[in-house]
């Protein structure tokens, strides 16, 4: 991919103007995320003196893990949605990817520049918002009740739609039946399943960095027993599917508060893909919400987003009871596939908050850990 992104000559045809000059900042790895693709700002002067910020995100180096990963299909999707979810993604100038390499370039709306916050920034007990000012301007509860409401819309668009085979998890979902699907299910089960042991043996030789409870170990425990392909395929045949952000937290959800009615917009599309719509919720809520706010307010949430889907979109097949355990297994079960991962990854202060997070929607909804499903991957 011999281009380079950041040059008024490319930038002059990409946006049919004429840019005279580029300055460029690249934004911190924490707003960059941990795929390892480069965020950067840049800030265009036009021929006529007014200038104008767009953001760039391409990945060029360390193309192994992309191409293993297929994190190239963010920039297959960002047009797949605009018609059905246009409003909800950022405005797309230009996206270039290649499975087979592992390269993109997405050039794309500016979302803080026109206004946007980071909803990372409502939640006060966020462990990355120490010693930051959070966003007053909308509540949690609303934040969440507008964030499900998407994502209702999103997952009612392209319920039991027929996929693209550069879906994450196209292989897989609805159906295991290919030899590819089974082994990149076995894959990242492994992934799982080795990150898990070497934790254990962390905690044995007393050198881990995360206060393991005894609830959060014995859950950890009896999911990685339950893995199995007959046993997927039986509880994927009752599961009902759509397309899927795949990594859906608020870091990844921008909201819009310039106006009376608050909208959101989704970034981050490399992990998009087929999966359980509920499932993202319950992931979403165990990755920021206070414990005990996420407890009083998630099933009067989930079922505001169950009416909306069901609304969107009158062939929705899923009841309501389903969709409550969906959320709940789900969520769970997606949370228990990273913890082990993301053990190995971050510091200990963000891993014990992460830790914690997910003991507590254990204490809530599970009195006995040894019932919780196989690892959500």
């Amino acid at each position: 991919m011999d281009v380079d992104a950041k040059s008024p000559e490319f930038l002059s045809k990409i946006l049919k103007k004429n840019v005279v000059s580029v300055e460029s900042q690249v934004l911190t790895e924490e707003e960059g995320g941990m795929s390892g693709a480069v965020l950067t700002r840049l800030v265009l002067k036009m021929d006529k003196g007014e200038e104008f910020s767009l953001i760039l995100k391409e990945r060029r180096d360390n193309l192994e893990s992309s191409i293993q990963l297929g994190l190239a299909r963010e920039a297959f999707v960002m047009p797949y949605l605009k018609k059905a979810f246009e409003g909800h993604i950022p405005k797309i100038y230009h996206a270039f990817g290649s499975m087979k390499t592992g390269e993109k370039i997405i050039l794309m709306e500016d979302l803080v520049q026109s206004g946007a916050v980071n909803s990372s920034s409502c939640f006060p007990n966020f462990v990355k918002n120490k010693g930051k000012d959070i966003e007053t301007r909308i509540s949690v509860e609303d934040l969440v009740h507008v964030s499900f409401t998407a994502a209702a819309h999103l997952h009612a668009s392209f319920w039991r739609f027929k996929p693209e085979p550069w879906l994450r998890t196209s292989s897989w979902v609805p159906t295991i039946e290919s030899k590819l699907g089974i082994h990149q299910f076995l894959q990242l089960t492994k992934l799982f399943q080795d990150s898990w042991a070497q934790n254990k043996t962390m905690m044995e030789n007393n050198k881990s960095k995360v206060q393991w409870d005894p609830l959060v170990i014995k859950a950890l425990d009896a999911s990685m027993k339950k893995i199995s392909v007959k046993q997927y395929k039986e509880e994927n045949a009752k599961r009902p599917w759509t397309l899927v952000h795949g990594d859906f937290h608020p870091s990844n959800i921008f909201v819009r508060l310039q106006n009376a009615d608050p909208s959101i917009v989704y970034v981050d599309f490399e992990m998009v893909g087929l999966g359980s719509g509920p499932q993202e919720l319950g992931q979403y809520m165990i990755s920021h919400c206070e414990p005990k706010l996420r407890k009083s307010i998630e099933r009067k949430a989930v079922e505001s987003y169950y009416k909306e889907l069901c609304a969107a979109n009158p062939r929705v097949d899923m009841s309501w009871d389903l969709c409550w355990s969906e959320y709940v297994n789900g969520g769970i079960g997606r949370w228990l596939w990273f913890l082990p991962i993301l053990a190995t990854m971050l510091d200990a202060e963000v891993m014990q908050y992460f830790h914690d997070q997910v003991k507590c929607f254990l204490q809530d909804h599970f009195e006995d850990a040894e019932k919780v499903p196989m690892p959500r991957i």
